[in-house]
């Protein structure tokens, strides 16, 4: 069996990144679709943006943290949470260490919604992955978070 030419090979792993992102992307959709009660009034940034700060509830994150973590500016995320602050999600803090900081928290009636939207999302998540076996799920796992760890600045 003869090599592929290079011009070839690169055709093949542009055409399996597209259907890969196409199908991660398709995956969330269905699940999001699937999950997103009529009446939660989150599209799906603001509901990540909550679950982020949900998971570090305990001691609240900052503004920073957050925009780290979402991998979005931290002006997109005081928009994002302008919005949430207007809808009792999300309320601000000043952090007592640091005045300059700002951290953020959920409102008490914003933990119960996000507890029930995570329960039903996982759920549903995990129906969906139903086909793939524990294995199976470990491998995409370890994939997903090696293609997920490697950043752009590693190819200069």
């Amino acid at each position: 069996m003869e090599p592929k030419p290079p011009q070839e090979t690169t055709r093949i792993r542009e055409d399996l990144l597209q259907q890969i992102l196409e199908q991660i992307s398709s995956v969330m959709k269905q699940v999001h679709r699937e999950v997103m009660p009529r009446d939660f009034f989150l599209s799906p940034p603001q509901a990540k943006l909550v679950m982020l700060i949900d998971k570090h509830s305990e001691a609240s994150i900052s503004v920073k943290e957050l925009a780290q973590l979402a991998d979005i500016t931290p002006g997109a995320i005081t928009q994002f949470m302008d919005a949430l602050i207007k809808k009792d999600m999300v309320r601000r803090e000043a952090d007592p260490a640091d005045r300059r900081i700002v951290r953020l928290k959920l409102t008490p009636s914003a933990k119960g919604q996000i507890d029930n939207f995570k329960k039903d999302f996982f759920t549903y998540a995990a129906r969906k992955f139903d086909v793939l076996s524990t294995n199976e799920l470990a491998i995409l796992s370890q994939l997903l978070a090696k293609v997920s760890a490697k950043t752009l600045s590693n190819d200069k």
